[in-house]
């Protein structure tokens, strides 16, 4: 009760003595808001001093007294105080009690105004006398009564002007205010209904009053956000139709799509916008209209908005359906905002998909993810598939499926290669080695001399061993892998244990890989020719130099075009054969893979001394020691890889060579000296034309004696009778090649009866030739029809041996 009754006393003293001013003004502090009330408004700064001392014992806050250099009075300012409602509160408790004091029958009599009160000094205890000093105070006006107001074509600046003295506000008028106004009340307005009447007057004639420290603006609406009122917090925000600005938070619900939700509840002038960082709405407007938008904001801005839903698939793979949905929402980008903030991740482990968004967009993309999840009709659902190649081999797939699996699938990915152990193929024959050594090798495993460096049978055995260990791509210590490819080779299959999304793309790459690997039929010619009979061929065949002149067939290659066939070359080189003037050393075909290597061997194997180690037997050193050898090839060797480009094109990696033993090595030697001749090049050529080789020439000397009989042996005087030739002739290693590309079995079918039509024209020449013999008729080879071949071991294939001085003739299988 004494807390109440010197409170009290404060505001008596407040307002019986002192102007009864409470001003609450918003300050920053620290870069921080703050509110200050400033109270009174004193002539002395005793004055200020004796109230500062009584409110000291009440109040909290801090108090200090301000006298500012452009006033004379002296104030009492109260705090600074971060809570705006604790400032309000006791700005309201402060005034309410100064005005109730003041308009009391006991503090003021009727018949006196509020402008004029008595400062009172102090009561001096001896005398019991008081002396009054009466001082006349300017005092912000108070409601006296509630009156009328009944306006009809008032002019709207003398409007301003009267509520200005009524409510005691300074106006600051827009000189675009004009206009008149035209009010009609039924019951009486206080000071306060009046001010709020005024503002939606106003609003009605399209201005608005802007508060703007102690002076309010009157202004167009179309201005009045450009102004920017003070900012309030919404604790207790203005009435009626004051301008105002709210920041408002946003907790659940993204602040950029409430913009065109509220903007068409505002009038055209106001403004709302979205900050996004902190996901807040500034709302500029009235402040009733501010107040609603407010409560539909609360309305909006629930925890039932926004949620998380798991989707676990049973049939398709969850990277897929969400990548799908992605690409769904990208396509759709007039739907609205709501997409913006709708978020899809993927749990690769549980094989399911999360949803984050509003309700209604989570219910539609489950809807679409449980229309995606279906059974596949190809009977790809299993886990675990079979595939069965029908060209490629299942080892050399396995690792390209593998990158295929990773990239498409974020968890570990296993492969196993050889599980079941398949035999080894026992080579015992050393020349049966030396063609399966360079089946699908590179010339890198060519040597110098001819021969091919094959690995040692223990790495062979090693590569060929089964893998069970498995090529993992996950670490060691890694989680078990969720998919695993395995090749087993005996089968040429492939297993896939993954996802039946996955397998379904895996397969999809097995089916665009394992197709029929195009073919092609090369067809070599290799002969050695005499200098001179190479440059008459030169100026029939002509060279890519041609110029008239025959030395412009020049070593190295050439290339000649389809229309000229290898059966020319033949009929060339096989007259200049009959004239020894040509040595035909082979003529092979052979029909290899697009990307394989095609090797032809021609030629024998030789044993040259490797080591030597000494002869230790008996305990004692012998001069017979110890010789390995090794066998090295001398052989004329043609290997080939064909590439198929686009169109008919090829591109050939050609090595070329022929090896031979010098004569003038010694025939027993362990040491042979070996003259070697290689060409290694890479040309570009069209299907059906040849590529000509050259440039390895041979120089043989030869020197024939001419004499007379008996004549020329005699000692001295036979020179006379004697001739003698050095002959000096150099001839010239040449290889035709012509690759045909077979890319299907109608093409391989048109080349065998090409050949096998040439073998039977040959007969039938050769029978022509032969005294008739009715024998001979059964040895002659049917007509070929159907591309069917005659029964092997007949009787017609049989007496086709005893057909003598026949050339062997490669055919295409």
């Amino acid at each position: 009760m004494r807390k109440v009754a010197f409170f009290l006393l404060i505001l008596f003293f407040l307002t019986n003595n002192y102007a009864t001013d409470v001003t609450l003004k918003r300050v920053m502090v620290d870069g921080k808001p703050a509110y200050m009330l400033y109270v009174g408004a004193f002539p002395h700064e005793n004055n200020a001093l004796q109230l500062k001392f009584k409110l000291s014992s009440s109040i909290k806050q801090p108090i200090t007294i301000d006298h500012p250099a452009n006033q004379d009075n002296y104030f009492v300012s109260i705090g600074p105080m971060d809570n705006y409602k604790t400032a309000i509160d006791l700005q309201k408790k402060l005034a309410l009690e100064a005005q109730n004091t003041a308009t009391s029958p006991k503090s003021m009599p009727k018949n006196e105004t509020s402008a004029s009160i008595q400062a009172k000094s102090p009561v001096q205890p001896e005398t019991q006398k008081a002396e009054v000093k009466e001082t006349v105070l300017k005092e912000k006006p108070q409601d006296k009564e509630k009156k009328l107001w009944n306006l009809k074509g008032a002019d709207i600046r003398a409007v301003i002007g009267e509520v200005s003295r009524i409510t005691g506000k300074n106006f600051v008028i827009d000189p675009r205010v004009q206009g008149k106004i035209s009010i009609t009340s039924s019951t009486p307005m206080s000071d306060k209904e009046l001010y709020q009447v005024f503002l939606s007057m106003l609003q009605v004639s399209g201005y608005a009053a802007v508060p703007s420290g102690d002076v309010i603006k009157i202004v167009p609406n179309i201005d009045a956000k450009t102004i920017s009122p003070v900012p309030l917090q919404m604790g207790s925000p203005p009435q009626g139709d004051e301008m105002m600005v709210a920041v408002v938070p946003v907790h659940y619900v993204p602040s950029e799509q409430l913009v065109p939700v509220l903007r068409p509840l505002m009038p055209q002038w106001s403004s709302v916008s979205a900050y996004g960082p902190s996901n807040m709405l500034i709302l500029s407007g009235r402040a009733s209209n501010i107040k609603q938008l407010v409560r539909i904001i609360k309305q909006v801005d629930t925890p039932s908005v926004n949620g998380i839903d798991m989707v676990h698939l049973k049939h398709a793979l969850a990277m897929d359906v969400a990548n799908t949905l992605k690409d769904l929402m990208k396509a759709q980008p007039g739907v609205g905002a709501s997409h913006v903030q709708t978020m899809i991740a993927v749990d690769d482990r549980s094989n399911a998909i999360i949803l984050s968004g509003s309700r209604t967009e989570r219910l539609k993309l489950r809807l679409l993810i449980n229309r995606l999840d279906r059974e596949n009709l190809h009977g790809y659902d299993s886990n675990t598939q079979v595939v069965y190649l029908n060209y490629l081999r299942a080892e050399d797939l396995v690792p390209i499926l593998a990158g295929i699996a990773q990239a498409n699938f974020s968890g570990n990915v296993g492969t196993t290669i050889g599980t079941i152990t398949r035999p080894e193929l026992d080579s015992t024959n050393p020349a049966s080695s030396l063609v399966s050594s360079g089946s699908g090798g590179n010339y890198n495993n060519v040597s110098p001399t001819g021969s091919s460096q094959t690995s040692p049978p223990s790495a062979n055995a090693s590569a060929a061993a089964p893998n069970t260990s498995g090529a993992n791509t996950q670490n060691e210590g890694s989680t078990k892998p969720t998919v695993q490819i395995i090749a087993e080779p005996n089968t040429n299959s492939i297993i896939i244990n993954a996802p039946a999304s996955l397998i379904r793309i895996l397969r999809s790459v097995i089916n665009q890989l394992d197709i029929r690997p195009a073919q092609l039929l090369i067809e070599a010619l290799v002969a050695e020719v005499n200098e001179t009979d190479v440059k008459s061929l030169g100026i029939e065949w002509g060279s890519n130099q041609q110029t008239g002149k025959a030395s412009d067939f020049r070593p190295g290659f050439a290339i000649i075009n389809g229309k000229t066939t290898i059966d020319d070359f033949q009929a060339e080189i096989f007259a200049l054969a009959q004239q020894h003037k040509a040595n035909i050393l082979s003529t092979p075909s052979v029909v290899v893979l697009d990307n394989r290597q095609a090797k032809i061997l021609i030629g024998k194997q030789v044993s040259v001394a490797s080591t030597t180690y000494p002869n230790n037997a008996g305990g004692t050193t012998t001069a017979s020691p110890y010789v390995t050898f090794d066998r090295v090839n001398v052989a004329l060797h043609l290997y080939v890889r064909p590439q198929i480009t686009r169109g008919r094109g090829i591109q050939l990696q050609i090595d070329q060579g022929n090896d031979t033993i010098d004569p003038a090595s010694t025939p027993n030697s362990t040491n042979p000296t070996f003259d070697i001749s290689s060409i290694v090049t890479s040309v570009h050529i069209e299907s059906g034309d040849i590529v000509v080789l050259g440039g390895l020439i041979q120089n043989s000397l030869g020197n024939d004696n001419n004499k007379i009989p008996i004549l020329g042996d005699i000692p001295g005087m036979g020179r006379v009778f004697q001739h003698n030739i050095n002959n000096h002739e150099k001839r010239v290693l040449m290889v035709f090649i012509r690759p045909i590309i077979l890319r299907s079995e109608r093409d391989a079918i048109e080349i065998t009866n090409g050949k096998y039509n040439d073998i039977r024209q040959y007969e039938l020449k050769w029978l022509r030739e032969q005294p008739y013999n009715s024998e001979n008729k059964d040895m002659i080879l049917p007509p070929l029809s159907q591309a069917k071949l005659p029964k092997p071991f007949s009787r017609h294939v049989i007496k086709r041996h005893v057909i003598k001085q026949k050339p062997s003739i490669s055919m295409t299988k």
